[in-house]
């Protein structure tokens, strides 16, 4: 058992600094994506009527927790009051957001991401599947695309391993922060709800 929990996860050897980076990111914007989507589903809870849901994944399920292609609708509303009607109290059934609750969406704002890296310049292999570039054109910027920066992060085991003395790490900080969408962006996605919310109402319901 314990051979195999090893091979789950393996150390991270020496990486390019540019994929070092952008896994970093994914990374957040993976985050990013889970608190979305959680606080999407915690939105349709508070809409009174909600379909059940995976929590780990938001795909449909049915009761039993299979998977299914139409959802199947909960009512969330709770009981809240009372109406007169004919001279009768009726209870009534409100939805979270008829009784003021909305749903809280968090967001990473300007987001550091700061590791301790040994930098080593090198030379990248050629293969046969590695696309042409141009010297002066490479991603990196480089006059020679065949040399890269490769980054191997720092630990209690590398420097233990190599009697590396932390001081003398190099530190790479990056900042990621959120933008808005384009206008025109924006505009165009209105437009087409606009002229989607206009055509469901043109259909004659079934």
């Amino acid at each position: 058992m314990a051979d195999k929990d090893k091979s789950i996860v393996a150390e991270l050897g020496s990486v390019p600094i540019g994929e070092m980076v952008r896994s970093m990111a994914m990374a957040v914007a993976d985050a990013q994506f889970a608190l979305d989507r959680s606080s999407l589903m915690v939105a349709e809870f508070m809409a009174g009527r909600h379909p059940l849901r995976d929590p780990a994944t938001g795909a449909l399920i049915d009761a039993r927790g299979d998977a299914v292609d139409e959802p199947v609708m909960v009512d969330s509303r709770v009981q809240f009051g009372y109406a007169i009607v004919d001279g009768k109290r009726v209870p009534q059934s409100l939805s979270l957001m008829e009784l003021g609750f909305v749903p809280n969406f968090y967001q990473f704002v300007d987001t550091v991401i700061e590791v301790k890296v040994a930098l080593r310049l090198g030379k990248a292999s050629p293969t046969s599947d590695a696309p042409e570039t141009r010297p002066g054109w490479s991603p990196a910027g480089a006059r020679d695309p065949r040399v890269v920066v490769n980054s191997t992060p720092i630990d209690a085991g590398y420097a233990s391993s190599y009697n590396f003395d932390l001081q003398f790490a190099s530190v790479f900080r990056t900042k990621l922060v959120p933008v808005p969408p384009p206008a025109v962006l924006e505009e165009r996605l209105r437009r087409l709800l606009e002229d989607e919310n206009a055509l469901n109402a043109e259909e004659p319901e079934s």
